[in-house]
């Protein structure tokens, strides 16, 4: 699998584990304003690049799983009020050279 498409998707009330979707490239929330949080999980999909949309949960506010992320386009982050500015120095997002957008959500 390479890409999850959950627009739409308006019954969901989590996200799988990830864990078992390595090969994930794509993964699309717009759309999904009331999904609680990213799985923990996220931090093992190295060959993600594209996710518009990143949700932290005032409770589990780890930006720095975008890391390791060879993220590009646009990245929206919802609540990012939640966020420690320690996760969100770790997240590093101003060295991901192909990300066009990075805003509030």
């Amino acid at each position: 699998m390479q890409t999850l498409n959950l627009y739409g998707c308006t019954g969901l009330a989590q996200l799988p584990d990830l864990t078992t979707m390595a090969d994930l490239r794509h993964l699309i929330l717009t759309g999904r304003d009331c999904l609680p949080l990213i799985p923990f999980s996220i931090r093992k999909l190295h060959l993600l690049h594209a996710l518009p949309k990143y949700i932290v949960h005032r409770d589990y506010n780890c930006t720095r799983h975008l890391a390791h992320l060879d993220l590009c386009g646009d990245l929206k982050i919802k609540h990012l009020q939640n966020a420690s500015v320690f996760e969100a120095q770790l997240a590093n997002l101003c060295m991901k050279k192909k990300l066009e957008t990075l805003e509030p959500h």
